[in-house]
């Protein structure tokens, strides 16, 4: 968009409806071709050491997480990984817990 001086979502789509290659490359920007089990491993370590330990404190009833930036879905698996590492330590409150991807 900034590229093409186009600041209102509307007219870049516009732009992308009668211009098949301005499409093409917001597709290519936008998705994720690349997927594997913890592809950045500081990211994860930060997830596991500061995150989770917040949340699993709080997990009393249903919960979702969205997993954006993902090809195939290993980074999702990552996660619920992490969170069941998170899970199985004594501390945490819930007893029973499920995942689903």
């Amino acid at each position: 968009m900034a590229q093409l001086n186009i600041m209102n979502p509307l007219k870049y789509l516009a732009w992308t409806q009668s211009h098949p290659s301005e499409y093409d490359c917001l597709i290519e920007a936008l998705t994720v071709k690349v997927s594997s089990f913890f592809r950045n491993p500081v990211v994860f370590e930060i997830i596991a050491q500061q995150v989770l330990p917040l949340t699993t404190e709080r997990l009393t009833r249903l919960g979702n997480m969205w997993i954006p930036g993902t090809a195939t879905g290993e980074e999702a698996y990552s996660i619920a990984i992490l969170i069941h590492e998170a899970m199985l330590h004594e501390d945490a409150l819930c007893f029973y817990y499920s995942l689903s991807i």
